[in-house]
């Protein structure tokens, strides 16, 4: 999230907060959840992808959560060369992104039910990231995804559900220990 040549490549350096003429960039809130941590459609645990009772797919996420989540990720910059233009000064890629309060929408926002209502970026972003990892999807798809990359490019469902259940509790109470995940 913080690191600049991700803020460039999907377009949330310099996102700004809404003017009411302008609004935030959506790439990165929709990259987030697409790529990163949930994908497109609700999953078990073992990866099969849950559908309604009439055998439609469920959607992770709606336009309304971009939107929400796109407000999230405004008001960072470079690390600035010059305080008197912060926002606008430096191009640093060796340090990480830093929060530019005015630029950052500190209206409350709303994401997978749960308001998000701080008054600073970095921590609306803590709160964001958290109620993304939080999410039942993490676990598949994070964990398919590391079999894929790691073991074999075909995993069964028994497996992803094993490193899925690894995910979500390392045996100790805590989610997301890679170090367990991948052993």
């Amino acid at each position: 999230t913080y690191h600049p040549i991700m803020g460039v490549y999907l377009s949330h350096m310099r996102n700004r907060k809404s003017n009411g003429t302008r609004f935030p960039d959506e790439n990165f809130a929709r990259e987030i959840m697409q790529l990163f941590s949930i994908g497109l459609y609700q999953v078990q645990l073992d990866g099969r992808l849950k559908t309604t009772t009439d055998g439609e797919l469920i959607p992770t996420y709606d336009n309304e959560t971009i939107k929400e989540l796109a407000r999230v990720f405004t008001g960072l910059t470079y690390k600035p060369s010059n305080q008197s233009n912060f926002f606008w000064s430096g191009n640093d890629f060796l340090y990480p992104m830093e929060m530019y309060q005015p630029e950052h929408d500190t209206d409350p926002k709303t994401i997978f039910g749960s308001v998000i209502d701080v008054d600073n970026g970095d921590e609306d972003i803590a709160a964001a990231l958290d109620l993304l990892f939080a999410h039942d999807n993490v676990a598949p798809f994070v964990s398919y995804r590391l079999i894929q990359r790691l073991v074999k490019s075909n995993p069964s469902r028994g497996y992803i559900r094993r490193v899925a259940r690894k995910f979500n509790d390392n045996g100790e109470g805590v989610k997301g220990d890679m170090k367990a995940v991948v052993k």
